[in-house]
């Protein structure tokens, strides 16, 4: 058993017997041993970041459910620590229902669609969209209606939140006559492009002298910016995609229609 050198004796090993009790505390490099440290909160410490930066160090964690999440917490004996498994709860959500129908995403889930709108010469609709980092291939939308005499761009495009073309689709107009109540979808002129996660426009142009109707959902009112965001809005008068357009300098709609991107 290790002990302290004792004064006046252990001629010759002094050393050994204080390295030997200084060990059973103490790391080669001076530094202690976990197990000389007692296990209460009163010693032992968790530093907590946040990205990267340090929030505290505080000897207690507590999680706390948010809205739409739901955590689990296990004690791991076995490996001694206790694991927390956080679970999002988005079963109703457009992202959810978007991954049943093997699409990257959608503007809202196709079961809130309530009215369809008619899609004018020149009526330009962008629709807000949440998107994963993934690589994205087609735009599509639910035509309840036909259209018919195609006379200019009839497709869609895929823009940034900040109104930037990001490319769009080859020409739908045959897609938009075809007689049918229907999801209808168009290739990326560009081919697969990759993309981060975050927010997009989707948007929709036609020029058809009998215009397409579009699946969509009417709102009481015109639908006003969200913490800076415009969830739907359009211009007139576009003969093409316009390059870039400004979301807050864009006419507000009273409808949100159905887009998918996949």
């Amino acid at each position: 058993m290790a002990r302290l050198p004792t004064p006046g004796s252990d001629d010759g090993s002094w050393g050994t017997i204080l390295n030997s009790f200084l060990s059973v505390s103490h790391n080669g490099d001076g530094t202690l041993r976990g197990a000389a440290i007692p296990a209460d909160s009163s010693t032992q410490r968790v530093a907590v970041s946040k990205a990267g930066t340090t929030v505290g160090t505080r000897p207690e964690l507590n999680f706390i459910e948010g809205a739409n999440t739901t955590l689990t917490v296990t004690d791991n004996t076995p490996n001694n620590r206790v694991d927390v498994t956080v679970t999002a709860n988005i079963a109703n959500g457009p992202e959810q229902s978007a991954s049943a129908l093997g699409l990257a995403g959608q503007t809202m889930p196709p079961s809130q669609t309530t009215t369809k709108f008619n899609i004018n010469n020149g009526i330009c609709i962008f629709g807000l969209v949440r998107l994963p980092s993934t690589t994205i291939t087609a735009l599509g939308a639910w035509k309840v209606n036909e259209g018919s005499g195609a006379n200019g761009v009839c497709g869609m495009a895929l823009y940034t939140e900040s109104g930037t073309l990001i490319d769009q689709t080859v020409s739908m107009a045959a897609a938009f006559a075809n007689v049918a109540s229907e999801w209808v979808s168009g290739n990326l002129s560009g081919g697969a492009r990759a993309i981060t996660a975050g927010n997009y426009y989707v948007a929709l142009l036609s020029h058809m002298s009998g215009a397409p109707a579009m699946a969509a959902i009417s709102l009481i009112t015109d639908l006003p910016p969200i913490n800076g965001h415009y969830p739907s809005v359009y211009l007139t008068g576009q003969a093409t995609f316009p390059a870039s357009f400004t979301p807050a300098t864009a006419v507000k709609n009273n409808g949100v229609f159905y887009f998918t991107v996949q």
